[in-house]
């Protein structure tokens, strides 16, 4: 992921060239035996790819400030040309190509775009994305009615939490879950607790993202219609509405808000 901004990449390759030429200097001015300098190359190759994870670091780093802010602040469709813009033109990995889809997933999902959803998905194929991978085709299969197959996934997460070690993490995929459980139960009628759930998580987060502010208003707007409280959802729904950006939560609380659209057909 180095190459996606040429700086970090030409500092990148100037340090591991320095790297290398020093143990060349070295190689050729001592009269080292075999060991030594089998040991010597291995000291200098582990140094190389300490400095590539500190350069991919600084990358993802560097994504998330200035990319991933777009998501954030509810402006999808930049989010997502920017990561375009990044990666879109340069020949990727298996594992870079699934980072970018997992990039792209979260910005698809947000504009309620299910079928590009399901097709980055299946460019997410490696061990480390699991989680990304089950989390948005919960939401897919959510999305479609498939009922059976969203509890298919979120059992899987369920699974792959067991086997993780990041807090931060794990604690962002079981709130994941709850959401997809609470979503399952409205749409069987059970609206027990999640007024209290999406509340809690506005409250709750800290740095409180717009994105998941809208996400949460809008969550809320709904559920309220459902339960016939029309003027407290009015409150929520304006809120996604007012501060949505190019968001779906804009578009469907904008819908809700007309009456354009029955919110049972949501």
């Amino acid at each position: 992921m180095i190459y996606l901004y040429k700086e970090y990449n030409v500092a990148y390759n100037l340090i591991s060239l320095f790297l290398l030429i020093g143990f060349a200097v070295l190689a050729l001015k001592f009269h080292m035996g075999i060991f030594t300098y089998l040991l010597l190359l291995i000291v200098v190759m582990i140094l190389v790819f300490v400095v590539a994870g500190i350069f991919t670091r600084l990358t993802i780093t560097r994504i998330e400030r200035e990319v991933v802010i777009h998501y954030n602040e509810c402006r999808a469709n930049q989010y997502l040309d920017e990561i375009k813009r990044l990666f879109g033109d340069k020949k990727l990995s298996r594992a870079v190509s699934t980072i970018y889809n997992s990039f792209l997933v979260r910005g698809y999902a947000v504009l309620d775009d299910f079928d590009s959803v399901y097709s980055c998905c299946q460019n997410i194929t490696t061990k480390g994305y699991k989680g990304e991978y089950h989390k948005y085709m919960l939401q897919y299969y959510i999305k479609k009615d498939q009922l059976n197959l969203a509890m298919d996934e979120m059992n899987q997460l369920k699974l792959l939490i067991m086997q993780l070690k990041n807090k931060s993490y794990i604690n962002s995929l079981e709130t994941y879950i709850k959401d997809a459980e609470y979503v399952i139960k409205i749409k069987n009628g059970d609206f027990e607790g999640a007024e209290e759930f999406y509340t809690g998580i506005i409250n709750k987060s800290s740095p409180l993202y717009p994105i998941t502010k809208v996400s949460c208003s809008y969550a809320i707007g709904r559920l309220l219609m459902l339960k016939g409280e029309t003027e407290r959802a009015k409150e929520y729904l304006q809120v996604a509405y007012a501060e949505g950006g190019d968001t779906k939560f804009k578009s469907l609380a904008e819908k809700l808000l007309k009456g354009e659209i029955e919110v049972a057909m949501l």
